[in-house]
């Protein structure tokens, strides 16, 4: 796209199209939460049985073979036996323990991990358009793509990709990481005179990573790994599974349904992908209704459950108590909490952002 037409369409300014730039208009997920939540429902309508706060520990070995795993329901502490005739391991930074107590050929080696990191911007910079505009981040040698996307009234901006120190630690951004981002939107955008008031919350997650150039720095992996453990004593029946994007998901899951059948003796039957079924969007029910709906249809356990999960009511800024309370009192009486309860899980939620950097005087712009 022009730097002409691009003026158009976002509220840059001229430098930051002096080299042009691109525009994505044909597809964007505007609620990633409640479509991981409609995946897993899709899963259980099919004849899945999802399980909520479940740990897989480690595998169960029988005779040498891998024939389940032993797994802790974290709200009870009670151990789970689970056994399986074929096991598909998804794991991610999980892996490492799961396979913790397995024999040497089998024990899985802790790969390299990025933290990937999306600055919330109160502005609404553009409304149909992401805009991906080139530049080197300062911690790559390569220049590449940085997108302003719009999400609902404010813009998302990234991806970065920083070193990930303790994979067991929640992937929070430092300060200085913030600092650093905020920079270099400024940097790509100078008329828009970014601060740090503008950044209203940080969205991290966790991705795999490759070493790459004569510095083996780490990158992140391009493609998806697929991995049967044919040719493993004991994990024949194993699938090892490593994702990268949602953008792929549906070929990854094709291809692992291939190695299943096979494994299964079982003829496997390509079919076009259905639409997910989607349930009516938070801002059209009642608090009422989304905590009948979380606790009732959607396993929801806990306030952080509701909140971050299974709305995006948590996804843009901290919400002040007034905002969520209606609906910690609506799921408090779906859930027959009592008062103690009722406040044990308020506090919770703070401390889900305060161990992301955030507090509750992080608020939208109004």
């Amino acid at each position: 796209m022009t730097a002409e037409a691009l003026k158009g369409v976002f509220q840059g300014n001229e430098a930051a199209f002096a080299t042009g730039g691109a525009a994505w208009y044909d597809g964007f997920i505007h609620d990633v939460g409640r479509v991981a939540i409609e995946m897993v429902k899709s899963g259980y309508a099919s004849g899945g049985s999802p399980c909520n706060y479940v740990r897989a520990d480690r595998y169960l070995i029988e005779d040498g073979t891998i024939t389940g795993v032993v797994a802790t329901d974290t709200e009870s502490q009670s151990e789970l036996t689970i056994r399986a005739s074929l096991i598909i391991e998804a794991t991610g930074t999980a892996r490492p323990n799961l396979r913790a107590s397995m024999t040497a050929d089998l024990r899985a080696a802790d790969q390299g991990w990025l933290k990937a990191v999306n600055l919330v911007l109160k502005r609404e910079l553009s409304v149909d358009y992401a805009i991906g505009l080139k530049a080197k981040q300062p911690t790559e040698e390569e220049s590449r793509y940085f997108f302003f996307a719009p999400y609902r009234g404010h813009t998302l901006f990234g991806t970065f990709y920083f070193s990930l120190p303790d994979r067991e630690a929640p992937p929070a951004a430092t300060a200085e990481e913030i600092r650093l981002m905020l920079a270099h939107a400024q940097s790509l955008c100078p008329d828009l005179e970014l601060s740090a008031d503008d950044v209203s919350m940080v969205h991290t997650g966790v991705i795999p990573a490759t070493s790459s150039g004569p510095n083996r720095r780490l990158v992140m992996k391009t493609s998806p790994s697929i991995r049967s453990g044919a040719g493993s004593v004991g994990a024949e029946n194993l699938i090892e599974v490593q994702s990268v994007k949602y953008t792929e998901s549906l070929d990854v899951a094709s291809r692992v349904a291939q190695q299943a059948a096979k494994y299964l003796n079982r003829e496997y039957q390509s079919r076009n992908p259905e639409p997910l079924a989607a349930s009516e969007l938070t801002s059209a029910l009642t608090p009422e209704a989304v905590a009948e709906r979380a606790v009732h249809d959607e396993m929801a356990v806990h306030l952080t459950d509701l909140i971050l999960r299974r709305t995006s009511l948590g996804e843009l800024y901290v919400p002040q108590e007034r905002e969520f309370r209606p609906y910690l009192d609506a799921m408090a009486a779906a859930a027959s909490w009592d008062e103690a309860q009722i406040e044990w899980e308020s506090e919770r939620l703070m401390r889900h952002y305060q161990a992301m950097g955030w507090s509750a005087s992080a608020t939208r712009n109004r």
